[in-house]
């Protein structure tokens, strides 16, 4: 799960693919069972305020799931702690801010609302130092791993290179035309 202390990019794919598939069910429930929850629940008049707050949960959280897919390929590509700082950042922000538009939907209890703004701010933080990580790439940084082909390649190299038949055996003339 972890390479060099931090958290490596195939964590940051299953994180990701995670919150994408709890985000399609989020989306499923809201759409289907949600209204008639509401409706017993007995919110009355506020169900499509509710409504919105799923959604809009669900968006975000469909947002940061792909974007932890690319902290994911970011992190596979850099020895930096950049990319795990922003995974970090945005699923933290997820879990804060889906989680309580998720809560205060279901509840109604409004001082939930208060809290939302944290995971927001998370996720700025999490594309600042996402964008940074990037820039890394771009710059050629001395941090960069090899890519998977890379990586590949070389392992396929002999270490030395066998002599060639064609090349002249020392200490023997070189032939001459007859």
């Amino acid at each position: 799960m972890k390479e060099d202390g931090n958290l490596n990019a195939k964590t940051w794919f299953v994180l990701g693919a995670s919150l994408g598939v709890l985000g399609v069910a989020a989306g499923t429930f809201g759409a289907h069972a949600l209204p008639d929850y509401l409706e017993a629940a007995g919110a009355g008049t506020d169900i499509a305020r509710r409504q919105n707050w799923w959604e809009t949960g669900v968006r975000y959280q469909m947002y940061h799931a792909l974007a932890l897919l690319a902290v994911a390929w970011i992190a596979d590509r850099t020895k930096s702690l950049l990319p795990g700082l922003a995974g970090m950042a945005m699923f933290v922000g997820t879990l804060i801010f889906s989680g309580c538009l998720y809560a205060l939907a279901l509840t109604g209890l409004t001082f939930l609302g208060a809290v939302v703004p944290i995971g927001g701010v998370l996720f700025v933080v999490g594309w600042s130092l996402l964008a940074l990580a990037g820039s890394g790439l771009a710059s050629g940084s001395q941090d960069q791993k090899p890519s998977a082909r890379e990586r590949l390649l070389s392992e396929s190299q002999p270490a030395h290179k066998p002599p060639s038949a064609q090349a002249p055996v020392p200490n023997e003339p070189p032939d001459e035309p007859a």
